[in-house]
C-alpha cells in the first residue's frame, strides 16, 4: 500500500495510513556558533518518531554573518553521515533573504533515528570570531501520524 501526498505515491510498507505535513524551523544567531575552528555544528530539531519524508528545505537569512578576518560564511543541513545532503553551501555572507541550494539528497525518505544537523563554515577565521549574523533554517516534512 502507499500514501498519496504532494510528491505522489509514498510507500508505507503496510496498509494505507494518514500522514501529516509539518514545517520545522530553528533560528540561529552568530552566538550559537562559537567553536575555535572554521566549522561548527549545531543540532537542528527533533524529528517525529518513525520514518520521515523530506519534502523541502530552505534558509532565510535575517542578518548577514560577519566577523573578524572572515571573508565567507556558508551553511549546510544534513546529518553526521552526510552534513550537506539536504542544503549545501548556502551563502550567509553576501545577501539577505530566502535561499534554497539543494544538497545531493534534497528530498526523500529516511528511517527513524535520523538526526539533522546544521553546519556553519567560515573562511578566513574561526566561527568564534563571528560578530553578527542570524538565519532561520526550515524543513517541510511528511510523516505517518501515530494512532
Amino acid at each position: 500500500m502507499s500514501l498519496y501526498g504532494e510528491l505522489g505515491l509514498i510507500p508505507t510498507g503496510g496498509e494505507s495510513q494518514k500522514f501529516v505535513t509539518r514545517v520545522l524551523s530553528k533560528t540561529y544567531k552568530f552566538t550559537d556558533f562559537t567553536a575555535p575552528a572554521t566549522t561548527d555544528t549545531e543540532a537542528f530539531v527533533d524529528l517525529p518518531a518513525g520514518p520521515v519524508w523530506f519534502l523541502e528545505n530552505w534558509v532565510d537569512l535575517d542578518v548577514l554573518f560577519a566577523g573578524t578576518a572572515i571573508s565567507a560564511v556558508t551553511i549546510d543541513l544534513g546529518d553526521s553521515g552526510d552534513p550537506d545532503e539536504l542544503v549545501d553551501g548556502v551563502d550567509m555572507f553576501a545577501s539577505l533573504g530566502v535561499k534554497t541550494i539543494r544538497g545531493a539528497r534534497a528530498y526523500g525518505y529516511v528511517e527513524a533515528g535520523h538526526t539533522p544537523i546544521v553546519t556553519l563554515s567560515c573562511t578566513g577565521g574561526n566561527c568564534s570570531a563571528l560578530t553578527a549574523g542570524q538565519v532561520t533554517v526550515y524543513q517541510r516534512i511528511a510523516f505517518v501520524e501515530s494512532r
